[in-house]
């Protein structure tokens, strides 16, 4: 499955700190896919952020998951927009 962002105009961007969401008897279940710097804490769940330039936007590839308790996911990403192109993100995994 693929998750896309897009980004229009003159800018650029790239998103974090983005967690998948599900609400269970008015409980909010969170999973953090993406760190605060932008790198996937599971490379294998949910993938690394590209941009395609072609397109203006940011592409995830996931593996299909959900919580037991619902059939529903929602993503919420912080975007961090920047004036043409943004610094690379360096993940490092140890």
């Amino acid at each position: 499955m693929n998750y896309y962002i897009y980004i229009l105009g003159i800018y650029g961007g790239f998103a974090r700190s983005c967690i998948a969401k599900t609400m269970e008897d008015s409980v909010e279940n969170e999973y953090i896919v993406t760190d605060e710097n932008g790198c996937a804490t599971d490379p294998t769940i949910f993938g690394e952020w590209d941009y395609n330039p072609d397109s203006q936007s940011l592409l995830a590839s996931f593996n299909a998951f959900k919580f037991p308790s619902s059939d529903n996911i929602r993503f919420q990403c912080n975007i961090r927009v920047c004036f043409g192109k943004c610094q690379p993100v360096s993940t490092v995994w140890i």
